[in-house]
């Protein structure tokens, strides 16, 4: 998604909350394919190609994260843009992602430890 098209959302969510009368501050959420580690570009494109087909594959693979150091940098700048909440959507099902999401996100000075979602 673009970042004007982003932020212009949340100005809007936040205008919104606002005029509602509410309380404090809105949630404002987004979330990021990721795909890290050997042939991390590779298995981006195999996954997320196969998921959106041809018509989607551009759209979706241009906020896909393959590089802790990308990971670190959208953290920082969807910050910037507003974002409360990141989720990190793994393109394969390998374990190993978690992991090294953990390894490329943790570090960083605005991770925070995730929470469980009340079902």
């Amino acid at each position: 998604m673009g970042r004007q098209t982003l932020e212009d959302g949340a100005a809007s969510v936040r205008q919104y909350w606002a005029d509602a009368g509410r309380p404090g501050e809105p949630r404002i959420a987004t979330g990021r394919y990721f795909s890290l580690g050997d042939r991390a570009d590779a298995r981006a494109d195999k996954d997320i190609r196969h998921y959106y087909g041809d018509a989607g594959f551009a759209i979706a693979l241009a906020d896909t994260l393959t590089s802790p150091e990308q990971i670190r940098d959208d953290i920082d700048r969807l910050a910037a843009t507003g974002v409360t909440d990141l989720l990190f959507y793994p393109c394969t099902a390998d374990p190993d992602q978690v992991h090294l999401l953990a390894d490329a996100a943790v570090t960083h000075p605005r991770a925070t430890r995730p929470h469980a979602t009340p079902h």
